[in-house]
């Protein structure tokens, strides 16, 4: 008879601890009866931005695939399981990343509204199958923290005011070599509008001359029922606040139509005064019934100087952005 008891005891134990463990989960969803839950799914362009989340009968996200860019051009693809732990959210899975060479070098540099054919080549090197945690505040849903499972540092740290909005952005890296470990951090200020709505992630560092980071706009008159969902910019901060920003766990996604993003990220030679960067248009904007932004036109800007042309990918990408809405609770 104690047998059976211990069972069933052990039984409501794990079925206790399930239900507390998303509760973190759980609020953000019910803040966000609508998600964005596909970007680009059929990929206009195979180099692109995409993104496909899955999710289980209750509304649990449970699987998330997405390919993002950095500066340089190179895609990380990003296919990962996700379960849920103690308003902890487990990631296990792979990262793979792909370089995207000439099929045929041009002779000179193509125009900006020009894309060459690529085809990616993986570096296999950079694979990654470690896997990696983000903490969720239970009362607000938002990511507070984030790191790779075999890492003993917290790789990102995310700050919020008492209003609850981004204030700033700790990123901590652990280099492992022959000659032992080494261990360094960024420190990022974000700055907000009235709303909250992110309107720089610059460096902080010392002398302040340097001004490293992202900067956004937005179109003021833009009625605020409307839910935006916007790509992310190019890995610059940290690849997992990149990956944030696609799960959109915190006050990424702006309530006004953004129209313009800025990424300033190395001086290119010594002794110029200005800075590489990659600027992009938000164009366009289309809306279902709900208010969701369902399309828009991303032009400009796709990569900083490329090889030795010292030229970048540009051009005009016609984003489209799948919904998927339910007014009521998660169970």
């Amino acid at each position: 008879m104690m047998r059976y008891v211990l069972i069933l005891f052990a039984i409501v134990f794990l079925l206790s601890c399930t239900k507390k463990d998303i509760q973190a989960y759980k609020h953000y969803v019910k803040k966000n009866p609508c998600i964005a839950v596909s970007f680009n799914a059929d990929k206009q362009n195979t180099n692109d931005f995409y993104m496909v989340k899955t999710f289980d009968a209750n509304g649990i996200l449970t699987h998330l695939k997405t390919q993002l860019k950095d500066i340089e051009g190179n895609t990380y693809v990003y296919d990962y399981g996700i379960t849920y732990a103690s308003n902890v959210a487990k990631f296990a899975g792979r990262t793979t990343v792909y370089r995207w060479d000439f099929d045929k070098p041009p002779e000179a540099p193509p125009p900006l509204e020009f894309d060459p054919p690529v085809h990616p080549v993986e570096l296999e090197d950079q694979r990654d199958t470690r896997g990696f945690s983000i903490t969720l505040d239970k009362n607000t849903g938002y990511a507070t923290k984030a790191h790779f499972n075999d890492d003993p540092l917290t790789n990102l740290t995310l700050q919020y005011d008492k209003r609850g909005f981004l204030d700033s952005v700790i990123v901590n890296y652990h280099f492992n070599s022959s000659d032992g470990d080494y261990f360094s951090s960024n420190n990022y200020d974000a700055t907000t509008d009235e709303s909250g709505n992110i309107m720089s992630v610059y460096l902080k560092e010392e002398p302040t001359n340097e001004v490293l980071g992202l900067r956004y706009a937005y179109n003021e008159a833009n009625p605020k029922k409307h839910n935006q969902f916007y790509e992310p910019t190019n890995i610059f901060v940290h690849p997992l606040y990149t990956v944030l920003e696609v799960l959109n766990w915190g006050p990424f996604q702006p309530d006004h139509e953004r129209n313009f993003v800025e990424i300033t990220t190395t001086f290119p030679f010594p002794g110029i005064d200005w800075d590489y960067m990659i600027t992009t248009d938000y164009l366009n904007h289309q809306y279902d019934e709900r208010g969701n932004l369902t399309g828009y036109t991303f032009s400009g800007q796709f990569t900083k100087g490329f090889d030795y042309y010292y030229w970048h990918f540009g051009g005009q990408r016609n984003q489209k952005i799948v919904w998927s809405c339910n007014e009521s609770k998660v169970k």
